[in-house]
C-alpha cells in the first residue's frame, strides 16, 4: 500500500454498550462559513504535513504563520516531504501542523522523525485533529506505529471520537495561564461536524502526559458517551519528559482554525510556545536558559580625599550583612500578580535551606507579614530573575520601584533545566554577591558582538542591559582579589562563540551546577559563625574594639531600665553597626547604621526595654589613627 496519496475512510465501531449513556447529543454547531484568519527574533519552523487528500478547507498553517508574525519570529514554511529533522535545531520553535487531514503522518518517516525527534530532547507543538484516529486504527500494526504512539501521541490507543462540544478547562498547566490567561471553555466549531469530522479528536492519554482541556461532550452516533468518558478523553495534551533537558510535546488533538475565537487561537499559541521554551539547555541543541539579570542602580560615589585603603575596605564589604543577621523572607500574595504557587515557593524555600545548610553566620527565617521581611520575593509573570543585592534590599527607594520587592522568580522558574540553581544564584545576590563571569580576575575576552546578539535573541536584552548583566567587570575591591570559578553559582553559562579567551571555553562555558567549593570558601569568608562576647556593655564605659579591617565584634546589652539609649563608636575608622534584640535565642533587626566614607561615627538611638537582651553588632572597614570604642549612654 503507497503510503503517500491513499485515502485513510476510518469507519469507527459502535463504542461499547457500557460507555454510551443512553441521552440524545445537543444539536451540532453550523459549519463555518468563512474563516477569520489572525492579522496583524525568533525563529520557527512551520512543517506543512496538510495534504488535503481529503479536506481542502483547513486554515492551520495561516492561523500559525499570522501568531508567530504577530508574536516577533522570524518563519521558515517547509513541508513535511522537504523536511530533515537534523536541521530543526537551527530553530526555537517547531510547529508540525496536520489541520484535519486523514492522511497526516501516515509516512514512514515522518513517524520516525517524530519519534527520534522527542528521543533526543526535542520539543515540538503538534497539530492535527487526525493523528489520534490514525494511531487508535493502525497504532499497535508495527513497533514503530506503537512507539509513535506512546512517545509522541502519549494516547493509550482506546476509543476514539470525533464527535466534540467545546474544549473544557481540565487542569491547571502553564498553557492555561501563562503568560495569557484562557478561559475556561473555549468555544469550538468544527468545520465538519459530527462523527465524519476531521476536525478534533477525543483522545484518551497515557499517565505520563497531562491532559489540560478536554470536551463539553463526547457523542457517537448522535447519543452522549456518559460524562466518565467525556471527562478523560482530552483535546490538549502536553507531555514533559523527566530527563534533565528531556523531550516537550505540545498535543493540539483538533484543527486549530475551528478554535471560533482567533483572539484565543493566538493566545494558546503563544502559552503553548511559552512552555515549551521554558527552561532548555543552552547549546546549539535546543533553546535558551532565563538568565538572571541585576537591578542596575547608581555605582557609590565616595567623596574627594578619600584614601585608596579606605576605599578598596568599604567596597569590599559595602553590600554584605554583619554575621549573626538573621533575614526575614516573605512571598507576597498581593497584589495577586505577585502570587506563586506552592511548588515555586518550595524551590525558593530549598535555597534558602541550602545556603543555610553551609553553616554561615547568616540565618533565614520565613515571615507571613510584609512589614516583618527584608526580603520581599514575588512570582510576576515575564518579570525575569532578579534580585538586589546585598544591604541593597533595604533601600526604600529601591523596593518602591519594584513596587515592594526585593527578588522575583517569573513563569519560568520551574522550566529550568535546574530551578533550584536559580533561587541559590538570587539569594547569593541577596547574601551580597556579584555576578562571578563578571569577576575581573577571570581573563575572560569576550566576543562582543556575538553577545549582544545572543543576550538580544535569547533574553531579549538591549545593549546597556547586556553590558551591566554580562560584559561590565565589577569593581576589583569588591571581590578581594579572589580567583574566577567558572563552576560558581553566580557564574552564567554560555554557548559557544562568546568567549574568545580562555580558549578552552570558545565552545561554550557550564557551570557545574550547586554552590561550588569556591563559593562555600568565600560565603564562609564573609560570614562566619561567632558567639557574641560573654562581656556585658556598661552604661558610660568605653570598650576597645581591637579589630582589624573586615573582622566583626558583637557585645551583649541589658538594660536596667526601660528608656531612650544611644549607642556609637570613637575613633577614626569606619564601621557598620547594627542593633538586634534578640527573642527566644534569635536574633531580629532594630535598627543600623554605617558610617564609611562620612565624617562621622556610626550611632543609633532606640528605646529599649529593661531586662530584654540586646546584641551590638561593629564590623570594621577600616581604621587609620588610633583605636577605635564602642560605648552606650
Amino acid at each position: 500500500m503507497s503510503e503517500r496519496g491513499f485515502k485513510m475512510n476510518i469507519e469507527f465501531p459502535k463504542p461499547p454498550a457500557e460507555e454510551r449513556s443512553g441521552n440524545r447529543a445537543p444539536p451540532r454547531k453550523k459549519a463555518k462559513i468563512s474563516l477569520e484568519a489572525l492579522s496583524t527574533r525568533k525563529k520557527v519552523l512551520i512543517i506543512n504535513d496538510d495534504n488535503d487528500i481529503y479536506f481542502g478547507d483547513d486554515q492551520s498553517v495561516p492561523t500559525f504563520t499570522s501568531a508567530f508574525k504577530d508574536l516577533g519570529y522570524d518563519i521558515k514554511l517547509e513541508k513535511a516531504s522537504e523536511t530533515v529533522y537534523t536541521t530543526w535545531k537551527r530553530y526555537d520553535v517547531v510547529v508540525w501542523s496536520c489541520g484535519d487531514d486523514y492522511s497526516a503522518v501516515n509516512t514512514t518517516k515522518y513517524r520516525q522523525m517524530l519519534v527520534e525527534y522527542i528521543d533526543k530532547g526535542g520539543r515540538i507543538l503538534l497539530e492535527s485533529g487526525n493523528i489520534a484516529a490514525w494511531a487508535k486504527e493502525f497504532g499497535g500494526e508495527t513497533v514503530l506505529n506503537r512507539r509513535f504512539r506512546e512517545k509522541v501521541l502519549h494516547s493509550t490507543g482506546d476509543w476514539v471520537y470525533h464527535d466534540v462540544g467545546d474544549l473544557k478547562l481540565k487542569n491547571d498547566h502553564p498553557i492555561a495561564t501563562t503568560p495569557n490567561s484562557l478561559p475556561e471553555t473555549i468555544d469550538f466549531t468544527p468545520t465538519e461536524p459530527g462523527d465524519d469530522s476531521g476536525d478534533a479528536n477525543a483522545v484518551r492519554i497515557q499517565d505520563d502526559a497531562t491532559g489540560i482541556y478536554n470536551w463539553s461532550s463526547v457523542a457517537y452516533d448522535n447519543m452522549l458517551l456518559k460524562d466518565s468518558i467525556a471527562r478523560n478523553s482530552y483535546g490538549l495534551i502536553a507531555y514533559e519528559s523527566k530527563e534533565e533537558n528531556g523531550g516537550r510535546i505540545v498535543y493540539f488533538a483538533f484543527d486549530i482554525d475551528d478554535i471560533d475565537s482567533p483572539v484565543i487561537q493566538q493566545k494558546l499559541i503563544q502559552n503553548s510556545v511559552d512552555w515549551l521554551m521554558g527552561g532548555i539547555k543552552i547549546g546549539e541543541e535546543g533553546m535558551h536558559m532565563r538568565l538572571c539579570f541585576m537591578p542596575e542602580v547608581p555605582q557609590r560615589i565616595f567623596p574627594e580625599g578619600l584614601s585608596d585603603i579606605r576605599e578598596r575596605a568599604i567596597m569590599l564589604l559595602d553590600k554584605k550583612w554583619v554575621s549573626g543577621t538573621v533575614l526575614h523572607y516573605c512571598f507576597l500574595d498581593q497584589p495577586s500578580k505577585f502570587k506563586g504557587t506552592d511548588e515555586q515557593k518550595k524551590v525558593v524555600r530549598d535555597g534558602f535551606n541550602t545556603w543555610k545548610n553551609l553553616g554561615i553566620g547568616v540565618k533565614f527565617e520565613e515571615v507571613l507579614n510584609p512589614d516583618d521581611a527584608e526580603v520581599s520575593i514575588s512570582f510576576l509573570a515575564n518579570d525575569g530573575f532578579w534580585s538586589y543585592v546585598g544591604r541593597d534590599v533595604l533601600n526604600d527607594e529601591y523596593r518602591k520601584e519594584s513596587e515592594g520587592r526585593t527578588m522575583n522568580f517569573d513563569q519560568y522558574l520551574l522550566r529550568q533545566p535546574r530551578p533550584i540553581d536559580v533561587t541559590i544564584h538570587e539569594i547569593g545576590h541577596t547574601l551580597g554577591l556579584p555576578h562571578e563571569h563578571q569577576n575581573p580576575n577571570s581573563g575572560i575576552e569576550w566576543n562582543k558582538d556575538a553577545v549582544y546578539e545572543w543576550a538580544s535573541r535569547t533574553q531579549g536584552w538591549d545593549k546597556p542591559k547586556t553590558d551591566w548583566n554580562i560584559l561590565n567587570k565589577i569593581d576589583p575591591d569588591t571581590v578581594k582579589g579572589s580567583n574566577w570559578d567558572p563552576n560558581s553559582i553566580m557564574h552564567y553559562a554560555f554557548q559557544s562563540g562568546l568567549i574568545n579567551e580562555p580558549k578552552k571555553y570558545q565552545k561554550g562555558l557550564t557551570p557545574a551546577g550547586g554552590i561550588s567549593e569556591w563559593d562555600k570558601v568565600w560565603i564562609k569568608t564573609f560570614y562566619p559563625i561567632f558567639d557574641p562576647e560573654d562581656e556585658e556593655l556598661i552604661i558610660d564605659t568605653p570598650v576597645q574594639l581591637s579589630l582589624r579591617s573586615g573582622e566583626q565584634k558583637d557585645f551583649i546589652f541589658v538594660p536596667k531600665e526601660t528608656r531612650t539609649y544611644d549607642m556609637g563608636t570613637e575613633g577614626e575608622s569606619d564601621t557598620v553597626m547594627v542593633l538586634f534584640e534578640e527573642i527566644n535565642k534569635k536574633r531580629k533587626q532594630l535598627e543600623a547604621n554605617d558610617d564609611s566614607a562620612e565624617d562621622f561615627n556610626s550611632h543609633i538611638s532606640w528605646e529599649l526595654t529593661k531586662g530584654k537582651r540586646y546584641i551590638i553588632s561593629i564590623r570594621l572597614y577600616s581604621e587609620w589613627e588610633g583605636s577605635t570604642t564602642l560605648k552606650v549612654w
